[in-house]
């Protein structure tokens, strides 16, 4: 089964251990790549049991992916 990027509206293909596509990892914030880092298990996405805290830093690195595109797409207009 294939494993899309977390950003919204992304559709890249990518491991499953990964948490985003390159382009999206490059966007995120410092600070959200080490929590993320910090907070993953090895083998949580074959177990499909991710700590309660990997997914509150997932959930808000998501978040601020996406508020980060929709804040650069209302610049350029």
């Amino acid at each position: 089964m294939p494993h899309h990027c977390h950003a919204h509206g992304c559709m890249q293909i990518i491991p499953a251990a990964k948490f985003v596509c390159p382009m999206h990892w490059r966007r995120l914030p410092g600070p959200f790549k080490a929590a993320i880092l910090r907070e993953y298990k090895s083998g949580q996405e074959v177990t499909k049991t991710p700590s309660m805290r990997y997914m509150a830093v997932q959930r808000s690195a998501v978040a601020t992916l996406t508020f980060e595109v929709a804040h650069t797409a209302w610049i350029l207009l």
